[in-house]
């Protein structure tokens, strides 16, 4: 884990990350949770879970939109 990962798995609260080596080939995973803290009050907790569930969707949309358009390259390179 280079440094900018560590100061990433610092920031977020992350475990510390696993990796796996298989000849030449080598696997690196990080887990890490971003949640609202249950210390705050009830408004503010429920306005701030609800603006991290809309970065979820929007963010889910992004990914979406993006393997699609690289799935329509492929099959078009493939056609």
């Amino acid at each position: 884990m280079n440094t900018a990962q560590k100061q990433f798995s610092l920031n977020c609260g992350a475990s510390k990350a696993n990796s796996y080596q298989i000849g030449s080939f080598g696997l690196e995973h990080l887990w890490f949770a971003l949640s609202v803290p249950d210390e705050l009050s009830e408004e503010i907790r429920v306005r701030e879970n609800q603006k991290l569930r809309d970065s979820y969707a929007k963010a889910q949309e992004e990914i979406t939109f993006t393997l699609r358009a690289g799935l329509a390259s492929l099959v078009t390179h493939a056609i």
